[in-house]
């Protein structure tokens, strides 16, 4: 009966902590307390994301009004920098160097920008129908490419973007030609710029086939040189 009593008492004890457990956990959620993080935006609908520390997407939101405000934990893994986007626009990342208190929300600003701005156009005039063209910018990436029809091609291209720095211009059977963009050489905005290029053909490789020849003959003559010596040791002396 003692037995029985004690395991009983046990068992009261352990929910008693256990109700315990669960009121303290209903007062303070997971991640403990709270703050606000309100983004102000000049879209409406552009997304916002928390980005924290491991690179994994903690809250989100969308600009509603010009303005959203996302509750975090402050206690949680820490957001490392925002990241706001919206269909024709380039994203905006803010890096997040202080964070908000229980009471003080942290406010930030994210404007945007209409993505390159401004536009130019090139127009590559190629001696070469059919040659491939490729706009290529200052970090050597391919921006933009294109074929040559009717002795031209147009590349209209956001005068805010990254810089062209080259033309390339490849075609079977002509040597591939590639032309520098100078300053004066770039279109204002509304307006075009245009670039000729003279494509030579390509020369063919006559000497790298001669050298392939010779060295033919020569491993030739080697071994008929080498067999004919064996085979005058193995007949002997006359």
């Amino acid at each position: 009966m003692q037995k029985i009593q004690k395991l009983f008492s046990a068992l009261a004890v352990f929910l008693v902590l256990f109700a315990m457990l669960g009121v303290a956990v209903a007062a303070d959620p997971i991640g403990g307390s709270q703050g606000i993080v309100r983004v102000n935006s000049d879209v409406n609908g552009a997304t916002v994301q928390l980005i924290d520390i491991n690179g994994n997407i903690a809250y989100n939101g969308t600009i509603q009004n010009g303005t959203v405000d996302i509750l975090i934990y402050l206690t949680a893994t820490p957001v490392d920098k925002i990241v706001v986007s919206a269909d024709g626009y380039n994203p905006i990342t803010i890096p997040m160097t202080t964070y908000p208190t229980t009471t003080e929300p942290l406010v930030v600003t994210a404007n945007f920008k209409t993505v390159g701005g401004s536009i130019g156009t090139y127009i590559i005039q190629c001696n070469v129908e059919g040659a491939a063209i490729s706009l290529i910018d200052i970090n050597g990436k391919v921006a933009y490419n294109g074929t040559i029809k009717n002795g031209e091609v147009s590349f209209p291209v956001y005068l805010t973007g990254t810089p062209i720095d080259k033309v390339k211009a490849e075609a079977k059977g002509y040597t591939t030609t590639v032309v520098t963009i100078t300053e004066n050489c770039r279109p204002l905005a509304n307006q075009t710029s245009t670039i000729k290029i003279e494509m030579g053909k390509a020369s063919f490789p006559w000497i790298p086939l001669i050298l392939i020849i010779l060295i033919i003959l020569l491993v030739i003559a080697l071994a008929y040189l080498y067999y004919k010596d064996k085979k005058e040791k193995m007949n002997g002396p006359n």
